[in-house]
């Protein structure tokens, strides 16, 4: 180890053993001052106190009566009361002792608690608890050697995100590195298994790397880590947030616990709050705490600083110094004294399946293990893969997948029909279920020696048998919807570029995204991804392949052009640097023919503003936030539903979504 590492070891060290947290030794209950009590604004908080203390009793009570449910839920209203409490500049002494005192003790016997009883309380607990009582309060270390030299470290690490270290990072370093170290080294090792996944999809995204320490503090970066405020995943998002940005969750898969798909559309929300705040610690505070808690504490303290922000909550004033600890630390542990032997980053390959299958059935087929199944794909909620027509695209461990289609194929069918266990709902028929699971009603009634189909009692198990089949781990075929295609047209293969949508694609193609799913097999809300091949049908007489840049390209924007005398299509085509038949395409024309004075669409990344159809028109284009609607969009900008659709027509099937780029013109 160098100097430079000796001497940041011991300067935290030092400094974690200057201060302590002051106790009642004699063990009375602390009473409030009389000043406190005079002033009106103390008392409540000694009432807050005590309840806490009492619930912490009850929660010791009810580990002693093995009663676990009763456990956590004590310590969770104890912590609950605890993060209620704020610390005024006027405080007592008497009252800040006692408040330090019982946060460190409710946190460290509630996680003692949970590591005895090996309670799965997300792999996240011990940050969790910290971040709500800010434990380390009573400690306020400015020690400025120990900030300098610590400063200088974080300085040296040369990230985008910048670092800052003050008292409240030092506290959090130090709380890693003594309350916390056994939980912190169980993060560093994990890391190791999903740092190059996740910075490779951040940068792929273009936002820092550094960012994948956002996902240690979440989580510890387990994709099974679940909150109390039921928050899942590695990015922690909730039902309501994760859906907005595409992450699905049903009776077979929580997407929100996909490292793949979570991480993209982290990195999604992330960029639509950096366009919202503009700051990289404003933006970690309005993840953690949501946006609108964030603008209000600005407001109240007409600051931008987020290290001024005092009205958040104790939470997310901690949140910032934890992702800043984590980082400095997680870069270089050996240098904080931890000695770390990381796990292997993930290495998978794809197979697609098609119905439910066992999980015992597939890890016999591929040669793994059932937990080596359940570790690459965490979104599974069942011990099976979801009965879907279209497939669903299983993770297998790296050189598995040919032996897994090989002994898969060999197996007889009764093998391989996997079976799921459905509770009859009141009201719910056999045809309904029989749809749900899609197999026919018949096999349901055989399987199940069912004697009057059209009379089954709620709350009977049924086995619902699972059709399987096993499409190349190239990846499924789709099935095409042969009567959608148009007459006298032929197919052409657009390749899905960064950052296109079926309806930037539907757009650019004058077709609807509606269209698009039906050529593709594609059902309502399935995502498309880069790289993937989309066949879109075209008019026989066009010879076009797919553009040389993304539709979705900022810089390519929709012109409304009205053609002067003596232009003609290949005039136009030079002058704004498209194909002649992309004109025809945009504007359904056959033939060569203009005419003089007409209106016509031009997708292109040259424009003239004297060539705009209208005089003194800007074009402008709004990206899409959360919550946003087209009529509120409309509305602020001065003009009419109607005028929307017609400048962005693939909007009236395809519903908008974040991300979406919004094309209005304004006089």
């Amino acid at each position: 180890m160098n100097n430079s590492k000796i001497g940041i070891i011991m300067l935290l060290c030092w400094s974690a053993g200057c201060s302590t947290v002051p106790t009642d030794k004699s063990g009375a209950e602390l009473i409030a001052t009389e000043s406190e009590i005079g002033m009106g604004i103390l008392s409540d908080d000694w009432e807050t106190l005590r309840d806490a203390k009492i619930h912490y009793a009850q929660a010791m009570i009810a580990e002693e009566l093995s009663d676990t449910s009763r456990m956590r839920e004590e310590y969770d209203l104890a912590v609950s009361l605890l993060g209620e409490i704020d610390l005024y500049d006027n405080s007592s002494n008497a009252f800040e002792s006692e408040f330090q005192a019982t946060a460190n003790k409710v946190s460290k016997d509630y996680q003692l608690a949970l590591r005895r009883l090996r309670i799965r309380y997300g792999n996240s607990s011990d940050l969790s608890l910290m971040e709500k009582l800010e434990l380390f309060d009573s400690i306020d270390d400015t020690s400025g050697i120990a900030v300098k030299v610590l400063q200088k470290y974080a300085d040296d690490l040369g990230m985008e995100i910048p670092l800052v270290i003050n008292g409240s990072v030092m506290r959090i370093v130090r709380f890693f590195q003594t309350e916390a170290a056994e939980t912190f080294d169980l993060w560093l090792k994990r890391k190791g298994a999903y740092q190059q996944m996740f910075e490779s999809i951040l940068e792929e995204e273009g936002l820092p790397r550094e960012l994948v320490y956002l996902a240690m503090v979440e989580s510890g970066f387990s994709p099974r880590a679940y909150s109390w405020a039921h928050a899942a995943g590695p990015w922690q998002f909730i039902y309501g947030t994760g859906r907005l940005y595409g992450l699905k969750r049903d009776w077979w898969v929580d997407e929100r616990r996909n490292p793949i798909k979570s991480t993209h559309a982290a990195a999604r929300y992330i960029k639509d709050l950096f366009t919202e705040f503009g700051d990289w610690y404003l933006v970690m505070a309005a993840y953690n705490s949501g946006s609108n808690r964030v603008k209000r504490a600005m407001k109240r303290g007409n600051t931008e600083n987020y290290w001024e922000l005092l009205t958040l909550p104790r939470e997310t004033r901690n949140y910032v110094p934890s992702f800043i600890a984590a980082t400095i630390i997680g870069e270089d542990p050996e240098a904080f004294g931890f000695d770390v032997n990381p796990e292997s980053p993930l290495s998978f390959e794809e197979v697609k399946i098609k119905g439910s299958i066992s999980l015992s059935v597939i890890s016999k087929a591929a040669g793994v293990s059932v937990e080596d199944l359940r570790r690459l794909n965490p979104e599974l909620r069942r011990n099976a893969t979801p009965p879907r027509d279209y497939g669903y695209s299983l993770l297998l461990p790296m050189g598995t997948a040919e032996q897994f289609n090989q002994n898969f194929a060999e197996l007889p069918e009764k093998e391989r029909t996997g079976y799921v266990r459905h509770k009859v709902r009141r009201g719910e028929a056999l045809s309904t279920i029989a749809a749900r699971y899609g197999v026919p009603v018949g096999r349901i009634v055989r399987v199940n020696s069912i004697r009057n189909r059209n009379s089954i009692r709620a709350g009977k198990i049924l086995l619902i048998p699972t059709n399987s089949s096993v499409f190349s781990s190239a990846g499924s075929k789709r099935i095409e919807s042969r009567s959608a295609v148009p007459k006298n047209s032929k197919p052409i293969k657009y390749r899905v570029k960064k950052g296109d949508t079926l309806g930037h694609i539907a757009e650019y193609y004058n077709t609807t995204a509606l269209k698009l799913r039906a050529w593709n097999g594609l059902r309502y809300g399935k995502p498309i991804y880069e790289g993937e091949s989309l066949n879109v049908y075209l008019p026989e007489y066009l010879k076009l392949s797919q553009p040389v840049y993304s539709v979705a390209d900022p810089r390519l924007f929709l012109l409304h052009y009205r053609v002067k005398p003596g232009e003609s299509l290949s005039v136009l085509a030079a002058k704004f640097e498209v194909k002649t038949d992309e004109l025809r395409l945009w504007n359904s024309i056959k033939g060569n023919e203009l005419k003089a004075g007409s209106l016509i669409m031009v997708w292109t990344m040259k424009a003239v503003e004297a060539d705009i159809t209208m005089k003194n028109v800007k074009l402008t284009i709004h990206t899409v936030r959360r919550g946003d609607t087209l009529w509120d969009i409309a509305r602020k900008n001065g003009v009419s539903i109607s005028e929307m659709f017609s400048w962005n027509p693939w909007a009236e099937d395809n519903p908008i979504k974040p991300g979406d780029r919004i094309k209005i013109y304004r006089r």
